[in-house]
């Protein structure tokens, strides 16, 4: 009898922890639902979301602790392969490092086709990865960010 117990209660166990799997399952499929509707666009290679931002531009969301050069690989190939933009069409930062207006996550920016002022003069000695209003890169250049990048299975 106690065998029965044992087994019963593994087979008990079983269903619990695949349903608990199969709930998960259904969380992920609810996200990527929500995200579509948002007009979700996934750059592989910098491992981002991007989505359209509300009075124009689009928001780039790299994983958290995400390097300057995921977030213009990102912009470069939704501008290029989502928009069209040509590889001489410069990107510009519309606005930089803030909670996501779409996405609701820290650490986030909005790029634009649209030409955007400065708010400060262009310093002597330029940082990229400031992301200050107005700060621009070609779509080809921000597209050499993504060789910066380590592949996806590193470590292996």
């Amino acid at each position: 009898m106690p065998v029965f117990r044992s087994s019963a209660l593994s087979l008990l166990s079983l269903g619990l922890g695949a349903g608990l799997l199969l709930s998960g399952c259904d969380q992920i499929a609810e996200q990527a639902a929500a995200d579509r509707a948002k007009g979700l666009y996934f750059v592989a290679e910098a491992q981002a979301k991007v989505y359209p931002a509300p009075g124009g531009g689009f928001e780039v969301v790299p994983p958290i602790g995400s390097d300057g050069a995921r977030y213009w690989c990102a912009a470069s190939r939704y501008a290029q392969q989502a928009l069209g933009a040509a590889w001489s069409q410069d990107i510009y930062v519309k606005r930089g490092l803030a909670l996501g207006e779409v996405s609701g996550r820290i650490n986030t920016v909005v790029f634009t086709l649209d030409p955007v002022a400065r708010e400060t003069p262009q310093p002597l000695v330029r940082r990229i990865y400031s992301f200050k209003p107005g700060d621009a890169l070609s779509v080809a250049s921000a597209d050499s960010y993504c060789n910066e990048m380590p592949p996806l299975l590193s470590g292996f």
